[in-house]
C-alpha cells in the first residue's frame, strides 16, 4: 500500500492479526489495536527499510547465505521478491505456525506446484512451530491431513513440527545445576507472569510438573523430557547434515549441467558432420552450419561459467 491506505485497510489488517492472537482479552486488544494504528500513521511508509544484511562469525556457516523472505502469501512485489530468492536456492525452509490457517490452503499448494521444481524438494524442508500449543487430538487430525497432502510431495524426514517456547526454556534451563535450584526459579517465573501472559503460565506450570512430579528433580531426565517436548534436535541434526552435505551438492548440480551442456555441443558436432556429408562441395552451407555451431557452443561456455 505504501501510503496510499485507508481506514477499511487498516482494520482488514488488525482483523486478520486479531484472528491470531485469540489470547488477548478487551483491554489488551484494544490497547494493542491503539499501537497499531498509531504505527501505521506514523511512519512514513515510502522511507521503510526493505533490506537488512546481517553478519555473524559462525564457522559452521562461513559459506552460507540466509534469506529471510517476506513468506508465500505477502502481497504484490514483496510475494516476488520470495519467488526470485526461490529460484536459486540450495535449500529451502518454510515456516508456519500449527494453529491458524490450514495447512492445505490453495495459496500455497500453487505456490509450490509453480515454483519448486522436483530437484529443490529434496533439500526443502516444511518446519510447523508451536507444537506444545496444540492438543494431542488435533496433532493426531493434523498428522493425517499431513499424510494427504505434504508427505505426497515432500519426504517424510523433511517436515518438522517444534516448539521454539520450549527450545529456549530448555537453554535457559541449563545453567541450573540441581533440580531444586530450577523450581525456585520456576516457581519466581510462575509469580511473575500469573497477571501477564496465560499462555507464558501454563507452559511454566507444564514444565514445573516435568520437573518434580515426572523426573522427580532429576536433571538429566528433565532436559531429555524437555529436548523431545521441544523436537528442534531433530531439525538441527537435518541441517547439520544438509550443511556437511552442501558442497558435494552443488558439485553434483554442476556436473550434470555440465553433462547436459556436453551432450548438446556433441550433438550439435554430430549436426555438423552430418551437413557435410550431405553438402559435399557445398562450401557455403558447411560455413553456415560451422557458425551456427559456433554460436551454440559460446552460449554453452556462458552457460557453465
Amino acid at each position: 500500500y505504501k501510503d496510499s491506505y485507508n481506514e477499511k485497510d487498516i482494520s482488514n489488517f488488525l482483523y486478520e492479526i486479531k484472528n491470531e492472537k485469540k489470547n488477548l482479552d478487551k483491554k489488551d486488544e484494544k490497547e494493542f489495536e491503539n499501537k497499531v494504528r498509531n504505527y501505521i500513521k506514523s511512519t512514513n511508509w515510502r522511507k521503510v527499510i526493505k533490506r537488512i544484511i546481517l553478519e555473524y562469525p559462525l564457522e559452521k556457516l562461513k559459506e552460507v547465505t540466509i534469506f529471510d523472505t517476506p513468506g508465500v502469501g505477502a502481497e504484490g512485489s514483496l510475494g516476488e521478491v520470495t519467488r526470485k530468492y526461490i529460484k536459486n536456492a540450495d535449500a529451502i525452509i518454510f515456516v508456519k505456525a500449527l494453529g491458524g490457517q490450514d495447512i492445505e490452503t490453495i495459496s500455497f499448494k500453487n505456490f509450490l506446484e509453480e515454483n519448486i521444481t522436483d530437484k529443490q524438494k529434496e533439500t526443502m524442508f516444511l518446519v510447523f512451530t508451536r507444537k506444545n500449543d496444540t492438543k494431542k487430538d488435533d496433532l493426531e487430525q493434523f498428522e493425517k491431513r499431513l499424510n494427504d497432502t505434504f508427505y505426497k510431495i515432500l519426504k517424510k524426514d523433511n517436515v518438522f513440527k517444534l516448539d521454539s517456547l520450549t527450545e529456549l526454556h530448555l537453554k535457559e534451563y541449563e545453567k541450573f545445576n540441581t533440580g531444586e535450584e530450577l523450581e525456585e526459579f520456576l516457581k519466581k517465573k510462575i509469580k511473575k507472569e500469573k497477571n501477564q501472559d496465560d499462555t507464558m503460565n501454563i507452559t511454566l506450570r507444564a514444565e514445573k510438573s516435568i520437573l518434580t512430579d515426572d523426573c522427580d528433580y532429576n536433571l538429566t531426565e528433565f532436559f531429555k523430557e524437555m529436548k523431545k517436548y521441544s523436537d528442534f534436535y531433530k531439525f538441527r541434526d537435518k541441517l547439520d547434515k544438509f550443511v556437511d552435505e552442501a558442497h558435494y551438492l552443488k558439485l553434483i548440480s554442476f556436473l550434470e549441467m555440465l553433462k547436459k551442456n556436453c551432450e548438446k555441443g556433441i550433438a550439435n558436432l554430430d549436426l555438423i558432420i552430418k551437413i557435410c556429408e550431405e553438402n559435399k562441395g557445398n562450401l557455403q552451407e558447411i560455413k553456415k552450419s560451422i557458425e551456427n555451431t559456433e554460436e551454440k557452443i559460446g552460449e554453452i561456455y556462458i552457460s557453465i561459467n
